[in-house]
């Protein structure tokens, strides 16, 4: 005779599964659609009924939000009894539709305790209502969308994996919340791949890579972006020669630090150059000259100077935004500043081929015109707005201030 199985098969992981691949915080599923899609992907097996899967999922969000797990207090790996479980990392969540159709949350336990002081009539009208309401659930993992595209974002900017490397690291990142990041699940990164050309195949990495490797001096030309946005080669007598240590992201930008030589000073020194405003001319094999570019770096990194490791962050407010006039100092660096914070929607006019300054007209939110002029108070001025630039006047007044208080 068969021995018959007691208590229900444990099914929690599949309808984890099935909802981490099937719903979000915007598109939440029904209990039919679980069973629906348990069918579809375990079709081999029988799958549990509604009243199955509403008690397991029950559980599930019991566990989850108790923070509830196997515990066994002998083993030194295990959380004691009285320790609070970490996080695992997502949540499931039940919601219900309010009048207006708007998904709200839903918690059981509400509504359990509730039943537990009615009776009668009304008591059986509750309950009636309770089972006729039709919940949603969902998964949602502990990172967001914004989260996840952040660190995505800055894997497309490392130029030390391959591409085949990168495209499996983050399709395994994209697969923690599979339904916001599918568009990545399917990101091919190849040469034909203009988004990461740049950083994963330019010429200037290739070029960076061996002569990190190899410990190649290389000469380098200071680039800028021009009125018209286009990157432009400094025009200098003699390119930087330098001695390339590694690459580092900061904000998006791939930067390159590097040693270089002062003859006058004779001493060697750490700078940063960005990649997207150089040009690598070439590698220098100079045996004699490579040994001046030595720079000892402090073996405990509380002595490191911060502002060599640091660049200005960008900032830009989320109010409402405004056709900005300025005048902006006529320099490269400028050209530079303004691209990195408008991007080439910046309308920039010289008045002459010999002007010190540039006409400047951009639809940007006023707090960051605001910081962005503070910033540059020597570079910039606001010309429109009055009220704005105004504003700018008074607090470089009281910022002036400070310092003669001194």
């Amino acid at each position: 005779m068969e021995k018959k199985e007691k208590g229900p098969k444990a099914y929690n992981l599949k309808i984890i599964s099935v909802l981490k691949a099937k719903s979000s915080k915007e598109s939440p599923i029904t209990v039919k659609t679980i069973q629906n899609e348990l069918n579809k992907i375990f079709y081999d097996e029988k799958v549990p009924d509604l009243k199955t899967i509403r008690s397991q999922l029950s559980d599930i969000i019991s566990v989850i939000s108790e923070k509830i797990s196997l515990r066994f207090p002998s083993n030194p790996y295990f959380y004691g009894t009285y320790d609070t479980m970490p996080q695992l990392g997502f949540t499931i969540e039940c919601c219900i539709k309010d009048s207006k159709g708007n998904y709200i949350p839903y918690k059981e336990t509400d509504s359990d305790d509730c039943e537990d002081y009615i009776s009668g009539e009304i008591g059986s009208e509750y309950k009636k209502i309770k089972r006729l309401t039709t919940k949603y659930y969902y998964y949602q993992h502990l990172l967001n969308e914004r989260d996840l595209s952040l660190l995505i974002e800055d894997l497309e900017t490392n130029n030390s994996i391959r591409s085949l490397e990168l495209q499996s690291l983050i399709r395994r990142i994209a697969s923690l919340s599979p339904v916001y990041m599918r568009n990545y699940l399917t990101k091919r990164y190849n040469t034909n791949n203009t988004n990461v050309e740049y950083f994963v195949l330019s010429e200037n990495l290739k070029k960076l890579k061996e002569a990190i490797s190899e410990r190649k001096l290389v000469s380098i030309v200071k680039c800028y972006y021009n009125t018209d946005h286009v990157l432009t080669e400094e025009n200098i007598d003699e390119p930087y020669l330098v001695l390339p240590v590694k690459t580092i992201n900061v904000k998006g930008y791939c930067y390159m630090e590097a040693i270089s030589y002062d003859q006058e000073a004779d001493k060697s020194t750490i700078k940063y150059f960005r990649l997207d405003q150089m040009c690598i001319k070439g590698d220098v094999q100079k045996p004699n000259t490579l040994q001046k570019f030595q720079y000892r770096f402090p073996k405990d990194k509380s002595t490191l100077d911060v502002s060599e490791y640091r660049f200005p962050y960008l900032f830009m407010g989320r109010n409402e935004t405004q056709r900005i006039k300025m005048q902006v100092s006529n320099t490269h660096e400028m050209l530079n500043v303004l691209y990195d914070f408008f991007g080439g929607n910046t309308d920039i006019r010289e008045e002459d081929a010999s002007s010190t300054w540039l006409s400047v007209s951009v639809t940007a939110p006023i707090d960051g015109i605001k910081a962005f002029a503070k910033e540059y108070c020597t570079e910039v001025k606001i010309l429109s707005p009055k009220t704005l630039a105004y504003e700018v006047k008074e607090d470089l007044k009281k910022a002036l201030e400070l310092y003669e208080n001194n």
